[in-house]
């Protein structure tokens, strides 16, 4: 299925707001080889890549893709050039962290490892050098650790069942300090403790596959 032409502009003025417009017909493709999928970041998976360019909407558009499992059910969404794929479990939520990737942020995380038995999660509380642009909107309780303003993030990834239990609903207008990958466009690099361009300071572009 298509939607078309959501700007995120939307998002610098009311970070609130993101619509999503149904342009094109929805399509069922009768190939149970692109229900489940693994290995979904590998730029050489044929079956992902088929399914992908099954159309090309030529940027005018966001391709969405729903599917049964991505990663054996681990995962909810995935974004790529060519198109966003959103498996069974996936929720609106999942449909905006996905198309906001499109439009240039990233993921961030509330722990190093989340199946480690030890997983690191970020640590201390929050304060203005974590939360340069956002310091002082008086939106966060002053005890809130950094960690738990991670985990409202709508950009944040991954997380502990118990512990990170926040809605995800918030995008910042900078950047936070968290968890991130080292290289932000490869998902199997390191993650270090940095700033992450999870806000709407690093919005580049309105999204589109192509």
């Amino acid at each position: 299925m298509r939607t078309g032409n959501p700007s995120c502009d939307n998002l610098r003025t009311n970070k609130h707001v993101f619509t999503l417009v149904q342009t094109g017909e929805e399509h069922v493709q009768n190939n149970t080889n692109w229900l489940d999928h693994t290995d979904i970041f590998n730029i050489s998976n044929t079956v992902m890549n088929a399914m992908l360019n099954s159309t090309n909407s030529m940027g005018n558009a966001i391709e969405l893709y729903f599917v049964n499992t991505l990663e054996g059910g681990s995962a909810l969404g995935m974004r790529s050039s060519e198109g966003i794929v959103i498996a069974s479990g996936g929720d609106g939520l999942a449909i905006v962290h996905e198309v906001l990737h499109d439009c240039g942020t990233k993921d961030i995380y509330t722990v190093d490892n989340q199946e480690a038995e030890t997983p690191n999660p970020v640590p201390g509380p929050v304060s203005m050098d974590r939360v340069p642009s956002d310091w002082g909107g008086g939106y966060y309780p002053p005890d809130l650790t950094q960690r738990e303003l991670v985990g409202r993030l709508i950009m944040r990834s991954g997380g502990i069942d118990g512990a990170d239990t926040a809605s995800r609903w918030d995008l910042p207008v900078g950047t936070v300090f968290g968890w991130r990958h080292v290289n932000p466009a490869d998902g199997s690099s390191p993650k270090t403790l940095d700033q992450a361009g999870v806000g709407q300071s690093v919005i580049q572009r309105n999204p589109g596959s192509f």
